[in-house]
């Protein structure tokens, strides 16, 4: 998560400064969409195996 973050910073910096708010807002969502699935797979990896606390 915290890489996807970092990764787009750049991309969104870059492309706001140069006024193309419509790529902005597609890597806003590219990224947050990537960021949801990686959270999802990880969830349930970690449901397939319990550990007794």
């Amino acid at each position: 998560m915290i890489g996807i973050s970092q990764g787009i910073q750049p991309i969104a910096s870059f492309n706001f400064g140069a006024g193309n708010y419509r790529r902005v807002r597609e890597a806003y969502f590219k990224a947050t969409s990537c960021g949801a699935i990686l959270a999802v797979i990880a969830f349930f990896c970690s449901l397939s195996v319990p550990i007794a606390i």
